[in-house]
This record gives C-alpha cells, sequence and structure tokens, in this order.
C-alpha cells in the first residue's frame, strides 16, 4: 500500500492540536449508553437524560408557527395563495423574496446578508438602545461563532513571530477555546468572580494582561453576557468598569450577546455593550466595539438553520473594507438562517393577525424555561456540597460541587479532572448525562458541573431527585 502523503504529522498543527470543542468524556460514554439500552443491556436507568444538550428544539421545545410559516412560504411560494397562510406571513415572505435573485430562496444573498433583514436588525438594535444604528454596520452571519471568527481572523496579525492575544472569560464554552486554538491566537485567561454573581474584575484583567503581555500582542478582550456556561448577567456598573479598561488598554471589546432574549427571565435586565459606552460618552463611544447576537442560541434554539449576526461599531473604513473580502469567500450565510433571524427580531405587530399566537408562544416558553430553572437551582442549592447561583439568563446552570479528597485521588489515578470522574460516575449510576466544568475552565481546586433546563419540567424534578440521591451516596462511598 503507498504511503499516505497526508499523516497527522503532515497537517496544520493548529488544527491538530486544537481543543474538542463538540464533546467531553461524558458525552461519548452517554452515546455509547445509548446505543447499549437499545441493544438491551441493563442498567440501574431506562434512559439517558441528555442534560448536557443546549439544542433548545432536540430537548423537545417546538419550533415558533410565525417563522416557519415564514419559512416555508419562502422555500414554496406556492403558499402565497393558500388560504391558510396569515396575511402578514404572506407579506413578511414577499418582501424577503423580493430581495432574493430570481425570488428563490435557493439563490446566494450578498456576502453581508439580505439587505432587508440587516435594516431590520439596525432598527431592532436602535430601538433596544435608544441610540442610532445602521444597516451598513450589521453583517449577516451563519451563527455568532462564525462571525466571530471572521473578525478575529482579519485581526490576526503577528509581529516578528510574537502571536496576537485576546482576553477570554474562564469559565467559558469550548467553542471559544477551540476557535481560538484553530487561529493560534494565544488566550489571555481571566478568571470570573463567582462569589459576586461571575462579575468581572478589573484587577485580574489588568493582571492576566501584564503577564501575557510578555507573550503575545493583546488586541481585544472577548466579554460572553450573558454568560456561557454561567447564565450571568453583568451589572452596569461592571460593564462601564470593562469599557473604562478596553479603552486605557486600547483592546477592540468583543460582546458576545447571543443569550439577551433570555435575559428578562427571573427579573434580570439585559443591557447591551453599546449602549453602556454610548451612556458614558466622550472618548469612550468611540471605542472599538464588535457586538454578536444569535437565533441558535436561546428563545427560537433554531441551532441547525445557524442564524447569527454582528454590528462593528466605530471600527475604521478600511478594516471593513478587508472584513467585507474575508467573507466573500464564504458567499454568504445561509438564507433560511437569514429568515429565521429576521422573524425572531422582527416579529408580528399587535395589529397584524400572527401576532397573539406568536407573542403566546414565545411567553410560553420563557415562562417554561423560567419555571424550569427555578426548580433546578432550588433543588441544588438544597444538596450538600451543590453551590449555585441562584438565577440563570441562559439556558444552563453551572453549579460548584465540592468533592471529597477521597474522590479527587481516585480521579487522578484514572487520569480524569476530579469533576469529569464525577460526571461519568453520575452517567453510570443515573444516566443524566452532565458537562464536567474543566470542560468550560474554572478557578482551581474548584469544581463544577453544567446542567441544561431544557429537559421537560416532569424530568427536571426526576433529574433533580436523582443527582440528591447520587451525590448522598458519592460522598459516603469517598468520605
Amino acid at each position: 500500500m503507498a504511503k499516505k502523503l497526508l499523516t497527522v504529522d503532515t497537517i496544520n498543527p493548529l488544527i491538530r492540536n486544537m481543543q474538542d470543542g463538540e464533546m467531553s468524556q461524558t458525552v461519548r460514554r452517554a452515546r455509547e449508553i445509548e446505543r447499549e439500552l437499545r441493544k438491551g443491556v441493563m442498567k440501574p436507568f431506562t434512559e439517558v437524560i441528555r442534560a448536557d444538550m443546549n439544542d433548545i428544539q432536540a430537548m423537545g421545545q417546538k419550533p415558533i408557527t410565525f417563522i416557519r410559516q415564514v419559512l416555508t412560504t419562502c422555500t414554496y411560494p406556492l403558499l402565497l395563495n393558500d388560504p391558510s397562510i396569515p396575511s402578514d406571513v404572506k407579506i413578511r415572505a414577499n418582501q424577503i423574496l423580493d430581495e432574493c435573485g430570481g425570488r428563490s430562496a435557493g439563490s446566494y444573498t450578498y456576502s453581508e446578508g439580505i439587505d432587508l433583514i440587516r435594516f431590520h436588525v439596525a432598527q431592532y438594535i436602535e430601538k433596544r438602545d435608544g441610540f442610532p444604528a445602521e444597516k451598513d454596520d450589521v453583517y449577516l452571519s451563519s451563527g455568532s461563532i462564525e462571525a466571530l471568527r471572521s473578525i478575529l481572523n482579519v485581526m490576526n496579525l503577528p509581529q516578528n513571530q510574537i502571536p496576537v492575544g485576546i482576553l477570554v472569560p474562564v469559565p467559558r464554552d469550548p467553542t471559544y477555546t477551540a476557535l481560538l486554538d484553530e487561529l493560534g491566537i494565544v488566550q489571555i485567561n481571566y478568571y470570573l468572580e463567582e462569589d459576586d454573581d461571575w462579575s468581572i474584575n478589573t484587577r485580574e484583567l489588568s493582571a492576566a494582561f501584564e503577564t501575557e503581555s510578555r507573550y503575545c500582542i493583546p488586541k481585544a478582550i472577548l466579554v460572553i453576557n450573558p454568560g456561557n456556561p454561567t447564565g450571568s448577567v453583568l451589572s452596569r456598573s461592571n460593564m462601564e468598569d470593562i469599557v473604562l479598561f478596553a479603552a486605557r488598554r486600547k483592546l477592540v471589546l468583543l460582546a458576545d450577546e447571543a443569550y439577551q432574549f433570555n435575559a428578562f427571565a427571573q427579573g434580570w435586565y439585559f443591557q447591551s455593550f453599546k449602549k453602556t459606552m454610548m451612556q458614558m460618552g466622550p472618548p469612550y463611544d468611540t471605542l472599538e466595539l464588535v457586538s454578536f447576537m444569535s437565533g441558535s442560541a436561546g428563545i427560537l434554539g433554531e441551532c441547525g438553520l445557524r442564524c447569527g449576526c454582528c454590528e462593528m461599531i466605530n471600527l475604521g473604513e478600511d478594516v471593513i473594507k478587508v472584513y467585507k473580502k474575508s467573507i466573500c469567500i464564504k458567499m454568504c450565510s445561509t438564507v433560511l438562517g437569514q429568515v429565521a433571524l429576521d422573524c425572531m427580531i422582527c416579529p408580528p405587530l399587535p395589529t397584524e393577525p400572527s401576532y397573539q399566537n406568536f407573542i403566546q408562544e414565545w411567553t410560553d416558553i420563557m415562562q417554561s424555561l423560567n419555571e424550569k430553572a427555578i426548580i433546578l437551582i432550588n433543588c441544588l442549592n438544597e444538596i450538600n456540597g451543590f453551590e449555585c447561583n441562584p438565577q440563570t439568563a441562559a439556558t444552563f446552570v453551572f453549579p460548584k460541587i465540592y468533592l471529597p479528597e477521597k474522590a479527587i485521588d481516585e480521579a487522578k489515578t484514572k487520569g480524569v479532572s476530579p469533576d469529569t470522574f464525577y460526571a461519568l460516575n453520575l452517567l453510570e449510576e443515573t444516566g443524566i448525562c452532565s458537562q464536567p466544568g474543566t470542560l468550560y475552565g474554572q478557578l482551581p481546586g474548584s469544581y463544577h458541573i453544567r446542567l441544561t433546563i431544557l429537559p421537560s419540567k416532569e424530568k427536571i424534578l426526576k433529574m433533580s431527585e436523582m443527582i440528591s440521591r447520587f451525590h448522598t451516596s458519592f460522598i459516603q462511598k469517598y468520605s
């Protein structure tokens, strides 16, 4: 057999060595157990509860009717003549099709996205913040991560073999870690203050900046608000501190605000970084900011449609020109994703026929997520050895767990982190699949697991009871 031209040693080392952002050991084992259950292998449980998945519709949430009607009509325009399709759906579909080549949702759009939808996004941002927003500053993308990848790629200019660095929060979703690994960008870690609702301490930012700037060229700070995986929302005063820090250190501010629609649950209020810096006035209103939004995460859960966008504020025209050139390679983001995003940020008006059903479905989703979050958080905080922040503005919780030294030592002998060891034991004994905190990063010596609030209310209650029983047994075993 001929020797392979491509081997592990001859491929891109940045890709080869990047962190696997998709699956942890618990997820891999959960898939194996699901296959074993289908083959009739006996377990102490009858199903795997996928408390690791942040995929809303995969976990049973029904898509919103108005969005699916607009999507369907755009892909099958004969429905424009169907009397069962509401008139406002037909108007929206017609408007979008008018923007598509050949009036077909299967045609390419501009690389920046459909102009009408960009205009609607700008309208939404202007209404949200109370400050002007321009269509030409909005760029549609296949999810918020793809938009982040594009701007990072443009920013990534090492000098004299010194790499670019980006300040990134810990904990964070492993997707960010994998993305920065792929681009060869140094991750300047700053730890969130768990005991202060996962706030960002500027002393921590300064220490991280000073330490790592000797080895890289810091160019930006990434802030995830609402937090992932923490589910926290930053206070306005904390956001002002971050704007001050970014301005003082001459850093571009990258604001991942994908979960902003979830932040109104449980009395939490979301404010964008754009609004914050504009309210602060000169010179902070000239800070270079890129903010990201998503219809894949959060309320809609249209993950598979890949819909997102970014707004670029105060970036130079020459930089924007290069950015546009870079995204031309991708042709355009998925048209159906663009349509879904449009429906999210520009929903039916109160005078339109789809409004009542839309607002009812939206409210039901919000209330359900809110109710399940409260149940899970309260149940976890009743378990001795669990400590969970009292609210979440996303679709998951990230409780701290206190583990006995014997369990920590046992984990070391097995070559896994203590919280991975805990999560694997939880899976094997209860069928509950969680994600260990080590996957997201955490303060050394602390341990966490991430659980989603997406299973049904009945499963959330069942899951809470099972975790409580397991934890008691686990502590007894390793005390």
